[in-house]
């Protein structure tokens, strides 16, 4: 297992970070950086499904979609290794 930093957040809001979580590779630090960033966003939504419909006036569907897309373009995500002194 390998040490990683993590970090996630909203655009430009406060990013939230974890040190020090262990993961087997760099692909499964960032899968969890990006669930965890998809997460803080859900808890913190510029609009939600049913603000967007009402704004909108567009069907449910349409609003996912768009709450989806809203949403993959607002979180940023990343992860480093930590590299230990001998």
């Amino acid at each position: 297992m390998k040490k990683f930093n993590v970090f996630a957040g909203i655009e430009n809001e406060d990013v939230q970070f974890e040190k020090n979580l262990e993961f087997p590779n760099y692909e499964e630090a960032m899968k969890y950086a990006e669930l965890w960033a998809y997460e803080i966003y859900y808890m913190n939504p510029k609009l939600d499904i049913l603000e967007i419909m009402r704004e909108l006036d567009v069907t449910e569907d349409v609003a996912t979609i768009l709450f989806i897309k809203q949403m993959t373009e607002s979180i940023n995500y990343s992860v480093e290794e930590v590299v230990e002194g001998e």
